[in-house]
C-alpha cells in the first residue's frame, strides 16, 4: 500500500558544494530538485556556510560558463542569491563539536564539514555525487538521481 504524503517523514539534507556547482552550471534537474524540495513543507536543505563563499570565490569561472549561454553576471548573482532562500547556510560553530567524529568517517578533508553538519543534525542524509561519502556506513547519502526518485515517490517532483 503506498504511503500517503501526510504519513511521510520530513526529509532534511546536507547539500554538498558539488551539488551547488552542478545546479549553477547545468541549471537543470539538480536546481529543479532544490527548488521543488525547498517549496515543499517536508523537505529542508542545509549546508556549511563556507559553501556559499566557495561559490563566490569561483564566481569568475562560473561567469564564463554563464556567458557561453548568453547569461549575464546579474543572472549569475540572482542564481547564487536564490540559494540563500532555498538552503540554510550553517556557521561552523554550530557543528564544530562533531568535527572529530566526522574526521573518522570521511577520508577527504574538504568534506569533513558536511559530515560534521550531518552528525550535528542527528545524521541527516547528505546529498552528494562524491563516491567517498558512500563508503562510510554512518550517514545515508543521496545521489541526485536517488533524491529525485525519492521526491517523485513523495509527489514533489515530476
Amino acid at each position: 500500500m503506498p504511503v500517503k504524503e501526510s504519513d511521510e517523514k520530513d526529509l532534511s539534507l546536507v547539500v554538498d558544494t558539488n551539488i551547488l556547482f552542478s545546479a549553477v552550471v547545468s541549471r537543470g534537474k539538480t536546481f529543479e530538485a532544490l527548488r521543488a524540495g525547498a517549496s515543499s513543507e517536508t523537505v529542508s536543505f542545509v549546508s556549511p556556510e563556507f559553501a556559499i563563499e566557495e561559490l563566490e570565490f569561483h564566481k569568475n569561472e562560473l561567469l564564463k560558463r554563464f556567458r557561453k549561454d548568453n547569461l549575464s553576471e546579474r543572472d549569475l548573482n540572482a542564481f547564487i542569491e536564490s540559494f540563500k532562500v532555498l538552503i540554510e547556510f550553517v556557521p561552523m560553530k554550530k557543528y564544530v563539536p562533531c568535527m572529530e567524529e566526522a574526521m573518522h568517517l570521511i577520508p577527504d578533508s574538504d568534506d569533513i564539514d558536511f559530515a560534521a553538519l550531518s552528525l550535528s543534525k542527528g545524521k541527516i542524509p547528505i546529498w552528494s555525487q562524491d563516491e567517498h561519502f558512500s563508503m562510510q556506513p554512518e550517514i545515508k547519502v543521496f545521489k541526485t538521481s536517488e533524491l529525485i526518485e525519492e521526491m517523485e515517490r513523495r509527489g514533489m517532483f515530476s
